[in-house]
């Protein structure tokens, strides 16, 4: 029977439900028995065995008893179906046993024996299990999958044939290899049969995977159960491969890995500047390092990370001893609900790393290509967005290799050393590593007397009065609004502290902006001009650690500077310069961010123009506060004489 995914999500759903009603089971329990007939169905398949049909409907007992001689076929066939299995299968249910009742197990059957797993593609069946398995069983079951249009354009750009080895060490559910698979399909290429090997530390998720490919003939899928992290390349599937052409993986994250549990030794990146192993290491650092040493010279890695593996100065040696193995050919920016279903707005990177040929390689220099994706189909509720960059990313990159030209989303980073691409991305990120050769840029540093973020007192420094401080919340990016809320005073010695240093207290024509946030999207949204500082809020300000402070030389214009910084090509370049698991803009980065000199020095006619409007906004901002306050006075007057 042909059938869709959403039909055979819903066979799925139905026999889940009837688990449930008939046994009492919980999800993950009902879950893990509907898993148990689909690797018998698997098994049978691929051994051209046809089951005996239910003889009736399985309404009542009755039935059930007639209906014996299959239920016991079908227990026996898992049992022998173990039997021959690899052992990570048999590892997964040592006891061998279906838990469901004849009841439970007879309508199970019922409901599916007429679908051909084996005629039904590998789009069809992930896609079904996927829609399948609701966000709260997802969670229970540690099921954190990458979005399929992720996964495609990542294979789309890393582009392999089918005669090449592809391996994922972390395959969970089998996402990347579905979608290796999904391309050889589409190629039409029939040659020799492909292969996809996969490893996953976690049974189920290995099952999973084995369900979603075991049943293409054109494809052999090898599966193989093992904590990649700590697996030897020369004992990965039983022999010395010598590596393989291309790896496409997602680690977990936030695992920490202790030196007084592991065996840290074999790392690099657990090593120090002085060569000594550190106490702690992020799983996914080691991870990146154990991949590069899968592959084979000059083979390629497609890697999603977690940002901060890429910004944090405190991994700089780890960057180093991973840059030792290969070099960064691609960065790929990806927005903050990318993983919103996983539940998770880490803010996250795909890296495309490959391995050196030899090791003179390491000095010949490259120029890494940068790219911002905005829009990967869906917001951060999950639902549907249009305008979806994901397909046109792989055919952008290309453009962008042939020309080496930046454009809107694409920026091709300043030439460098490939053994230094990623030791020292923070600075090719913030333009550090320009050289003097482009006269027409300059860093942003030399137009600012001050770059600085502010200070955040502690919670017991904070009172009704005092001291002004400017927080996120008194941004607009329209005018600061000097409206007082809860928090926004200090006083008594912690407000001595912020007015004896000039870099802490507000002048007029003061640049604040957004320094820190849950996520890059937020940072220097809101960019606004000090005017005069209102009376009723004391006639000064500070500001909090989560604002940065620029204060522009004269004579250049600060509202120019301001105009510049708000347009939307500059806020993308900001915001490559962001760092940490949350996002953190620190001065250093943006003092060296370059820009035109003649755009500030002699701006052209519509930058003016904004940096006029920018003008005007800050006096109707103004204005405005200075007609909150008033009205507020007056509300506060008729409250008194009510209350009289």
């Amino acid at each position: 029977m042909d059938i869709t995914a959403r039909e055979l999500s819903a066979l799925y759903r139905k026999s889940h439900d009837q688990m449930r009603n008939n046994d009492g089971l919980q999800p993950q329990e009902a879950f893990d028995e509907l898993l148990k007939y689909l690797f018998i169905r698997e098994n049978i398949d691929n051994a051209n065995y046809e089951l005996p049909s239910v003889s009736s409907p399985i309404l009542d007992q009755e039935l059930v008893i007639l209906n014996k001689g299959l239920s016991d076929i079908l227990r026996d066939k898992f049992r022998t179906s173990l039997d021959q299995a690899n052992s990570w299968s048999a590892e997964l249910w040592k006891d061998k046993i279906i838990r469901l009742s004849d009841m439970a197990l007879l309508s199970v059957h019922e409901i599916l024996e007429n679908v051909d797993f084996s005629a039904i593609s590998i789009d069809t069946r992930s896609a079904a299990l996927n829609e399948f398995i609701p966000s709260e069983l997802r969670k229970g079951l540690g099921i954190f999958p990458t979005p399929d249009g992720i996964a495609r354009m990542m294979v789309e750009i890393a582009a392999p044939d089918n005669a090449a080895s592809v391996f994922d060490p972390a395959c969970g559910t089998g996402t990347f290899l579905i979608e290796v698979a999904r391309r050889w399909d589409s190629g039409g290429t029939k040659a020799k049969k492909a292969h996809v090997w996969g490893a996953d530390k976690n049974a189920r998720m290995l099952l999973l995977s084995e369900l979603n490919l075991g049943h293409k003939k054109e494809i052999k899928y090898h599966g193989m159960l093992a904590d990649t992290l700590y697996q030897k390349p020369s004992n990965l599937f039983g022999k010395t491969r010598g590596g393989f052409d291309l790896i496409l993986t997602n680690p977990p994250f936030g695992i920490s890995i202790d030196r007084n549990k592991h065996d840290m030794t074999p790392f690099q990146t657990c090593r120090n500047n002085d060569g000594e192993i550190v106490r702690r290491q992020q799983s996914e650092v080691v991870f990146f390092e154990q991949c590069l040493k899968y592959l084979k010279p000059g083979a390629l890695l497609g890697i999603i990370l977690p940002r901060s593996v890429i910004t944090n100065s405190s991994l700089r040696a780890a960057r180093r001893a991973i840059g030792s193995l290969g070099h960064l050919e691609t960065i790929i920016n990806l927005p903050p609900e990318t993983f919103c279903a996983s539940g998770t707005q880490t803010n996250t990177v795909i890296l495309f790393v490959r391995r050196y040929k030899s090791s003179q390689d390491k000095a010949t220099p490259v120029s890494v290509i940068m790219l911002d994706i905005t829009n990967v189909g869906f917001d951060a509720t999950g639902r549907f967005r249009k305008g979806s960059q994901l397909q046109d990313v792989p055919k952008i990159l290309a453009a962008a290799k042939k020309k080496r030209a930046s454009d809107t989303c694409v920026r091709v980073l300043s030439k460098i050393e490939k053994r230094l691409t990623i030791e020292h991305l923070p600075e090719l990120l913030a333009g550090r590593m320009e050289t003097s050769r482009n006269r027409n840029t300059v860093p942003l540093g030399d137009f600012l007397d001050i770059a600085s973020n502010g200070r955040t007192p502690g919670r017991a420094d904070y009172s009704d009065d005092g001291l002004f401080l400017v927080k996120v919340g008194n941004l607009t990016g329209q005018g600061i609004r000097w409206e007082a809320r809860d928090r926004n005073f200090i006083n008594g010695r912690s407000a001595e502290k912020y007015r004896a240093n000039s870099r802490f207290m507000l002048l007029a024509g003061d640049i604040l902006l957004t320094s820190s946030a849950h996520s890059p999207v937020y940072i220097a949204k809101k960019i606004d001009i000090v005017g005069s500082i209102p009376n009723w809020v004391g006639g000064e300000a500070s500001y909090v650690g989560e604002v940065m402070l620029l204060r522009v030389k004269p004579p250049v214009s600060p509202y120019v500077v301001a105009a510049y910084l708000r347009l939307p090509s500059t806020q993308r370049q900001i915001q490559t310069l962001v760092r940490g698991q949350t996002a953190h803009l620190h001065p250093k980065d943006l003092l060296v961010m370059r820009l035109p000199k003649a755009f500030i020095k002699n701006p052209p006619a519509d930058l003016r123009k904004a940096a006029n409007l920018i003008k005007k906004e800050a006096e109707l901002s103004q204005e405005i506060n200075k007609l909150v306050f008033e009205q507020r006075k007056a509300y506060h007057k008729v409250e008194e004489a009510l209350v009289c």
